[in-house]
């Protein structure tokens, strides 16, 4: 049993949720976030074993803000306004997003996989793999760079990160255009 403080000393049994079974079979864990029943809140719960003399003897859970992650991939913007998605490679639940504190529901990575190409890269992602691709997005057409690889630590999260090929790549193409018509009125000129 643990008391909330936003239920004013009314205790509530936690011994039925993963998070605690997990941790009494000794495994540390991060939950992704998730709408508390009890406080109607968006949290995350980091929990541990509790060990004396070698055994097992309870668990200790940390609950914190739902939208953590969130917040952090908010703060970083890979360019042009995109920002990375945090997501279990697991379940492909969304984990982090920036825009996940304003619009909340469980989201699932496989549901952007917009078109074979973005769909196939998110496929990799979920199976852990660490790449940089570039692909066309089947909704606007653009050129596009994806990078992913796992988070690592003691999660099964991963970060996916996608841009516009332009923003990172459009100068060199206009610098190679500039450079062909130099080289052109020079031979001319030559």
């Amino acid at each position: 049993y643990s008391y909330i403080p936003e239920k004013q000393g009314v205790p509530v049994y936690f011994g039925d949720r993963d998070y605690i079974k997990n941790a009494l079979k000794g495994i540390e864990n991060i939950t992704d976030p998730f709408l508390n029943s009890v406080t109607n809140k968006v949290i995350m719960c980091y929990s541990i074993p509790v060990y004396s003399s070698g055994k097992i003897i309870g668990a200790v859970s940390c609950v914190r803000d739902g939208f953590y992650i969130s917040n952090i991939t908010e703060d970083i913007d890979i360019g042009g306004g995109h920002h990375p998605i945090v997501f279990n490679m697991k379940t492909g639940v969304i984990v982090g997003s920036a825009d996940m504190r304003s619009n909340y529901k469980v989201r699932n990575i496989k549901d952007m996989a917009r078109g074979k190409e973005l769909g196939s890269i998110i496929e990799s992602a979920l199976a852990g793999r660490r790449n940089l691709e570039f692909y066309k997005d089947s909704v606007t057409n653009k050129k596009m760079i994806a990078s992913y690889r796992p988070v690592g630590g003691k999660n099964d999260w991963a970060v996916l990160c996608t841009v516009p090929y332009d923003f990172y790549f459009g100068s060199i193409a206009e610098l190679n255009a500039a450079l062909t018509i130099i080289l052109i009125v020079s031979i001319i000129l030559g």
